[in-house]
């Protein structure tokens, strides 16, 4: 580590030195076997008896020896004063390798991805070298083919880590070329287009398990995406660029690397299937439905941070969002209903537990009406089909904060002519109406409410 620091040894120094080839051999003390295990000709030595030496009594050892080499390497590879790494400006946009000394290290290490330290050091080479992303990314792709299986579910795992450890502030100059400025900004929210086409295959897969690990990294991608959008548009102020607008090319980038909206609202479709079919299969026991569900409504939120449009110009798929949460949310009250009736004896001691519970319960009514309140109310035809009246009702049973709810549905209606600018009004109404809805519990059949009455009211004043 010494010599790494000595700001007397030059990088180029340090290049020659950590050659590809000791590099090699650091990498190998991961899977130190101590140090009796190993003779000079490679080969396991044993005791007379025939046991083997490298015992128990070396494992604290290796753990030592992994560590140590972890934080050498990570120090080595990853630091721009001390290391190996030159900063690539093109972001791996350009025509040179800058790191080509990592570049043959990543091909090592990625085959040697069974061990979580291994698999940390790569996403700290990566997150100080931005421009060996598409490369390493390009090598996995074999053994990302939609297909659950633990290995599988693990490296989509470490996809998701690795989009949510990239730098949030990206530093790229804007004063340059709209596409060069969007190619480099891109290389921290969007894989190389042979994943993507992986991520869209994976949203199509029978198995809900794939479904959902590939919904997970879309939420993430679409995050960091938001993120870079809102910080090209600070950046945009007081700057001469080409006529077309950065944020436009940048999101339309996005989009159409993105699983289309289209194929989102097919998952929709699917978990609107599995509840009505009533029955608890095996694949729901692997992933929560409420979870599923939460994920597909952030990730069609974070859509709609993109282009506010997108979500709104689609009144049918939004009504299908309010069934589907209004089943699943059906379907947890009834579940909850169970588990009180056998767990009554148990209530005391576990309040914590119940209460934890209750919030998850609620989270998919909360993000549907998040979604929904930057939506125009007069494109979702809230005032057809009973749809506000379902979502008022809903609402009102919520465990969450009013306050919130509240906030949010006053936002949506606002957005029709008629109501805008009658936020207090809307307050006071609403909260006389979820007030109320808290008064119907239990195993009680629904009956008409303040919630309902106003939902009617808002509709029809809506309508016309």
């Amino acid at each position: 580590m010494q010599v790494v620091k000595c700001q007397a040894v030059t990088k180029t120094d340090k290049i020659k030195l950590f050659s590809e080839v000791t590099l090699r051999q650091f990498c190998d003390l991961y899977q130190w076997l101590g140090p009796r295990g190993w003779t000079a000709g490679v080969k396991k030595r044993q005791d007379k008896d025939g046991v083997d030496l490298s015992s128990e009594k070396t494992s604290e050892d290796k753990e030592v020896v992994a560590i140590v080499v972890h934080d050498f390497l990570t120090e080595l590879c990853c630091s721009h004063k001390h290391g190996l790494n030159f900063f690539d400006k093109t972001m791996g946009t350009g025509t040179r390798n800058q790191n080509q000394l990592l570049s043959h290290f990543l091909v090592l290490l990625v085959k040697k991805m069974d061990d979580l330290r291994i698999c940390d050091l790569i996403i700290s080479i990566l997150c100080a070298c931005p421009d060996q992303i598409k490369s390493v990314l390009n090598i996995l792709c074999p053994f990302l083919a939609p297909r659950w299986s633990e290995k599988w579910g693990s490296l989509m795992d470490w996809l998701v880590k690795l989009y949510s450890t990239l730098a949030e502030t990206v530093q790229v100059n804007t004063s340059g070329d709209v596409h060069s400025v969007v190619s480099m900004a891109t290389v921290f929210c969007l894989p190389p287009p042979k994943i993507a086409a992986i991520i869209v295959q994976s949203l199509k897969h029978e198995d809900v398990q794939v479904r959902h690990k590939s919904l997970q990294l879309v939420r993430v991608l679409a995050m960091k995406a938001s993120s870079i959008h809102q910080q090209l548009a600070k950046s945009n102020v007081n700057t001469s660029l080409a006529e077309e607008s950065l944020l436009d090319v940048f999101t339309t980038n996005v989009l159409k690397t993105l699983p289309q909206v289209t194929q989102i609202f097919m998952c929709v479709d699917r978990v609107s299937q599995k509840l009505s079919q009533g029955e608890k299969k095996q694949e729901e026991q692997d992933v929560d439905l409420s979870e599923h569900t939460v994920t597909i409504l952030q990730v069609l939120s974070l859509y709609q941070n993109l282009s506010p449009t997108l979500i709104s110009d689609r009144p049918k798929d939004l009504a299908k969002l309010i069934e589907m949460v209004g089943h699943l949310q059906q379907r947890e009250s009834e579940s909850t209903d169970e588990k009180m009736e056998v767990q009554t004896e148990a209530k005391d001691s576990d309040e914590e537990d119940e209460q934890t519970d209750e919030d998850t319960r609620w989270l998919p009514q909360l993000y549907l009406l998040k979604l929904l309140s930057e939506t125009d109310a007069r494109k979702i035809s809230l005032g057809r089909e009973g749809l506000l009246e379902k979502l008022l009702t809903s609402a009102s049973q919520s465990g969450y904060s009013k306050d919130l709810i509240i906030s949010l549905i006053s936002k949506m209606l606002q957005s029709v002519e008629v109501l805008y600018g009658h936020g207090k009004e809307l307050k006071i109404w609403l909260e006389a109406a979820l007030r109320q809805g808290l008064k119907v519990t239990g195993s009680q059949p629904p009956q008409p409410n303040c919630a309902v009455f106003l939902a009617r009211s808002l509709a029809t004043l809506i309508n016309n």
